[in-house]
Parts: structure tokens; C-alpha cells; sequence
């Protein structure tokens, strides 16, 4: 394994963030020494019980690139990853989760090239193919209609998320404390992180619509704890909600007119999936802060007439896009 010391700035910072599974991190790593693009550094920071991950690291040779932390606590997801991003000396930022790897030798560098043609671009993605254990896959891209709606607000990622893992991604590392990953989420997070982003610096972006990276199941332990999980996903919807509304991004939206039709139908959506009858099913989830007049409506009309819910979701996105 690398020594810590002695590294000098470089162009990319490969940050891998760990915890425990070596088999997949083992294609990562193979994948990273594969890239014909040289003119970066990997940090990996090791939220493991045990030295699988060290072990593992020290049957490879960097050749000086490598920082390694292993922290005496563990962090957890995402604070994981930030402590990998803050630790970063790299002019750019590359997210690589430890069962994600590069598509191809050529995957770096076309990342890199995507920033390197423009000053102005901060912040691109490619598409990425998904990998499940049971050999099924798929390809994560954006449609055309989808990236029109992104260049003309990150807003409508609370709708869906179009750009797709964080693995997916390269950015300016503009060295802010800022801009962070939210603690907070577990679901969202990547959606959060990302208008965070793109309203931070200027909204522009760049798709590169080959699949640059694979990812195993699209981080299938998250998935399997947060989806289809109404503590997970009512709470953070709603906290996201607030953050854009009434919080942290709010004067960054102001004059954005699709805001309030993307936010109410997407939470009248994920009241509507997870049948909530009552504000007090808001509340029980974790969430204090407020709900808008329109969602608390929807609820008491759909309390009233639970077979009807379905008509009402129908007649209020009308509504909503008159």
C-alpha cells in the first residue's frame, strides 16, 4: 500500500469510499490502474469493522497515488463520502463507490475531457450501466426532453433522478465545505447534492452519452433499505421539499416557475404511493416543518374518499398544469 505523504497535486481525485465488501472493490481498483489517463490521485476512506479493505489495498501498487484513511469510527453513508472529497487536492472530483468500476480505459479521461473543452463547466455526467447479481442489466440515460428540462432547472430532479448515481459524475472541486453531501438523507441524497450543486455554479453541465461506469444494482444495499420505505422516503421528500421552498435553496429557486408545480406533484406522488390519510402520518416519519396547504388538502379529501384517491391525484395535476 501507498504511503499517505509526499503526493502532489494533481489533476483528478478518484474518491472511493469504502465499508467492508472487497469482491466488487477489487474490480474497482483493477479498473482505476487500467485508465490511460494518469494525471490523478485515489483516496480511499474505510468505514470497515475489519482490514478486508487495507488487506486488499496492499496487493496493489498506485505508484504513489494512493491515500488511504481508515476511520477509528465509522462514519457511514454519505458522511463517508465527504470525508473522501474533503481529503481531495484534485482541481476535479470523482465519485467512485466501491462496487461501481470504469467501463473502459478510456472512461477517466473522457470525464475529464468533458470539463477540460469548456471553462464554464463545472459539473458533467455520463450514462452508466446497472448491474444486478442476477445478470439482468441496463442502461441509466437521459432522454432529450429530459435534459432540456435539467438545463432549464435542477428543479425537476426532485421529480426523478435523470443524471443517476453519484458514481456517474465529475465536478469542479471548488474546495467549499458547502457543498457537501447531506447527512441528513440517505435516499435523496444524491438528487439533493446535485441541485445543490448545479444552483451553486451556474447550472450548466455537460452529458457524455456513453456509459462511462458500471454500477452493481445502483448501490442495492441503500436501495433495499430506503425503497418502498415510507420512513425513508415520506421524510426525506418532504425534508428536500422544505430545502428548495423555505431553506437552503430557497432564493436560488426564486423566479423559477415550474418550482411549485414540481414540488406539489411530487409530493401529492409520494402521499398518493404510500396511501397517507393523515398529517399526523407526515409527522410520525420525522418531519416538523411545514406542509403546504395543497398536499394537507389532498390528504383530508383523501381521507374522506379513499377509493377516490387515485381521481383526485388526477384532478389536482390537472390543476397544477392549467
Amino acid at each position: 500500500m501507498d504511503s499517505l505523504q509526499g503526493l502532489k497535486m494533481c489533476k483528478v481525485s478518484i474518491c472511493i469510499p469504502t465499508y467492508k465488501q472487497i469482491l466488487y472493490l477489487r474490480w474497482t481498483l483493477e479498473s482505476v490502474l487500467a485508465q490511460t489517463y494518469k494525471d490523478y490521485e485515489v483516496i480511499i476512506t474505510d468505514d470497515s469493522p475489519d482490514n478486508s479493505v487495507a488487506n486488499l489495498l496492499a496487493e496493489y501498487n498506485f505508484l504513489g497515488k494512493l491515500k488511504y484513511f481508515k476511520n477509528s469510527v465509522a462514519l457511514g453513508s454519505p458522511e463517508n463520502w465527504n470525508k473522501a472529497v474533503s481529503l481531495a487536492d484534485g482541481e476535479y472530483i470523482k465519485i467512485l463507490h466501491h462496487d461501481d468500476w470504469f467501463s473502459s480505459p478510456e472512461s477517466l479521461g473522457k470525464y475529464v475531457k468533458a470539463l477540460e473543452n469548456s471553462n464554464h463547466l463545472n459539473f458533467a455526467f455520463s450514462s452508466s450501466m446497472v448491474l444486478f447479481g442476477d445478470g439482468r442489466n441496463w442502461i441509466h440515460c437521459p432522454n432529450d426532453n429530459q435534459l432540456s428540462l435539467l438545463e432549464a432547472s435542477s428543479i425537476f430532479l426532485f421529480q426523478s433522478n435523470w443524471i443517476g448515481a453519484p458514481s456517474s459524475t465529475i465536478y469542479r472541486n471548488n474546495f467549499e465545505s458547502t457543498l457537501q453531501y447531506d447527512p441528513t438523507l440517505k435516499w435523496l441524497v444524491d438528487i439533493d447534492f446535485y441541485i445543490n450543486y448545479l444552483t451553486t455554479t451556474g447550472q450548466t453541465f455537460k452529458f457524455i452519452k456513453e456509459p462511462l461506469v458500471t454500477t452493481y444494482g445502483a448501490n442495492q444495499r441503500v436501495t433495499d433499505e430506503c425503497k418502498d420505505n415510507i420512513k425513508v422516503e415520506l421524510f426525506e421528500n418532504f425534508y428536500l421539499y422544505h430545502k428548495i421552498s423555505r431553506g437552503k435553496y430557497k432564493e436560488r429557486f426564486r423566479g423559477h416557475g415550474p418550482k411549485n408545480k414540481v414540488l406539489f406533484l411530487q409530493l401529492l406522488n409520494i402521499c398518493s404511493s404510500f396511501n397517507v390519510r393523515r398529517v399526523k402520518e407526515i409527522r410520525r416519519v420525522g418531519y416538523e416543518k411545514r406542509i403546504p396547504f395543497l398536499v394537507i388538502i389532498f390528504i383530508i379529501i383523501s381521507y374522506f374518499s379513499s377509493r377516490a384517491g387515485k381521481a383526485y391525484l388526477i384532478l389536482m395535476k390537472r390543476i397544477l398544469h392549467e
